[in-house]
Order: structure tokens, then C-alpha cells, then sequence
């Protein structure tokens, strides 16, 4: 148990908003504050929103959040926000959103909760350089990459950077779910460029399965988690 305790640990965001659950907001921020508090709260990372239903985020949340002022701290609630695309006209704008929803929590005897976190879709190595230079330090930028292309030069633009590629693992078509060579690509090109990555859709399940209701198979989060770790510790090609 200690060795999955090590892996795992706050390696799991909570996107109840989206498939397969696609819960409304009130029961997903009831489930996030119920899992932060529970068992395997241990395991449990950030909650996901996109930016344009911070607010809505907020008055659901109203009432159930700590009053800590360190983000750091066990109590602080933490979010993944959902940004447009960098090229898209309304991405400062959803910086911005960000950032007067974060004064918005800074107050003593306000909730607290932050936004640290933002994943958005990067075209190609020239809208990650310009995202960098519009993204403040204090938000970690997550780029979402086409793994079916090169994305090399995306990855190479992140390397030391403070910033993370994502790879989408599924969707409700099968055409949605990267090949394991796609998906095995992707792992050994943020490894050797030591970017941190994050993978979406389609984990549900610890180990690789044919899911009837898509129509093929899908990766296992354990088969995810075990080979990025072994990719990046060098033991396998």
C-alpha cells in the first residue's frame, strides 16, 4: 500500500462537471468537498472548472469552504481552470477572470479557495511562447497537445519553463482514444524533455479494459502512472 501511496499521492483531479458523471455543479462541488474529507482524500488533487463557471463555482461553494488563508494548507480548496484556446481572442480575458476571482478569495473570512492551475490547448510551438509570456507566475500552465501530431517543438518550447503538456486518453467515440505507440510517444517526449504532464478522459479504471460503452478499449490510470514513472526514470525505451 505504500508504494501506491507514493505514486498516487494528489495525483488525481475531480472532473465531475464532465463525462461519464457530467454532474450538474451543486453535486460535484458537494462531491469534491465530501472526497477532500474522506478516506482517500490522499490521492485527491485539484477540482476542475472551466473559467466561465468560476461564479457559478462560487455560489455553490458558498458555505462550504474552509476560512484559511494559506493556499498551501490542507484546507484551501484548489482548481484547475479550463481556458480557451491560447490563440483565441478572449484568453487575456480569461486570465483575468482568473485572476479577479482569485483577489475575489484573499480577504480574510473569505472562502478559500485558488485557482493555481490552468489547461488549455496550444495549436503549436509559437501559442506556447506567446501564452507564456501572458500567463503570470502564478498560475501553472497545462498546454493540451494533438497526440496524434509532432509535438516536439510544443514540448521543447515548455522545458524548463514551469509549464506541462496534456494528453487527452479518451472521449465517448473511439476515435477519441490515442493508439498505445500515440499515447507511449507522448510519455517518452515529456520525459526527455523533463515536462511534467497530465492526462484526461478515459482513466476510470486502474488497468487497460474494453469499455462496451465506447465501443474500444481504454487505458488504465495505473498503466498511465507506472510507465510515465518509468519513462522518466530511463528504464524503458
Amino acid at each position: 500500500m505504500h508504494s501506491i501511496q507514493t505514486l498516487m499521492d494528489g495525483l488525481i483531479d475531480y472532473a465531475g462537471l464532465f463525462p461519464p458523471a457530467d454532474l450538474e455543479m451543486k453535486p460535484t462541488v458537494a462531491n469534491y468537498g465530501e472526497y477532500r474529507s474522506g478516506a482517500n482524500d490522499w490521492m485527491l488533487s485539484r477540482l476542475i472548472v472551466p473559467v466561465g463557471r468560476l461564479e457559478e463555482f462560487e455560489r455553490h461553494a458558498d458555505g462550504r469552504l474552509p476560512i484559511s488563508r494559506d493556499p498551501a494548507s490542507d484546507d484551501c480548496w484548489v482548481i484547475s481552470a479550463l481556458t480557451v484556446p491560447v490563440d483565441h481572442d478572449d484568453f487575456e480575458a480569461d486570465l483575468e477572470r482568473i485572476d479577479a476571482f482569485n483577489e475575489r478569495h484573499l480577504p480574510n473570512g473569505s472562502g478559500a479557495v485558488v485557482v493555481d492551475t490552468i489547461e488549455c490547448r496550444a495549436a503549436d510551438a509559437a501559442g506556447v511562447d506567446r501564452a507564456l509570456e501572458l500567463i503570470p507566475d502564478s498560475l501553472f500552465p497545462y498546454f493540451e497537445l494533438d497526440h496524434r501530431g509532432d509535438i516536439r517543438g510544443q514540448v521543447a518550447a515548455m522545458a524548463g519553463m514551469d509549464s506541462g503538456a496534456k494528453v487527452r486518453t479518451g472521449g465517448v467515440t473511439p476515435e477519441a482514444h490515442p493508439t498505445p505507440a500515440e499515447l507511449a510517444r507522448f510519455i517518452s517526449v515529456c520525459a526527455n524533455a523533463e515536462v511534467p504532464f497530465k492526462a484526461t478522459a478515459g482513466l476510470h479504471h486502474p488497468l487497460r479494459h474494453h469499455a462496451e460503452s465506447v465501443g474500444c478499449s481504454q487505458f488504465g490510470f495505473l498503466n498511465v502512472f507506472v510507465g510515465a514513472a518509468l519513462a522518466w526514470n530511463g528504464r524503458c525505451e
